[in-house]
């Protein structure tokens, strides 16, 4: 993928006063902003079933005969 370029508005001195993007990219950013203040909330909570935040889990899991 490649980097887009980044477009800027500028005052009459040539400094920087805002960003141009896509509206799509706008909308991923504010979906990810969004994410991760959920995540700050949610950072103090207890865990479900004693699980351990960042362990891998891989009991209870479908066997590869269902998925091949």
């Amino acid at each position: 993928m490649s980097v887009p370029q980044r477009r800027y508005l500028v005052n009459k001195k040539g400094k920087k006063k805002a960003v141009v993007l896509p509206i799509k990219r706008y909308g991923r950013l504010m979906e990810d902003l969004h994410d991760l203040a959920i995540v700050a909330e949610r950072r103090e909570e207890e865990t479900v079933d004693g699980w351990k935040r960042g362990e891998v889990v891989t009991s209870g899991w479908p066997s590869d005969e269902v998925f091949p």
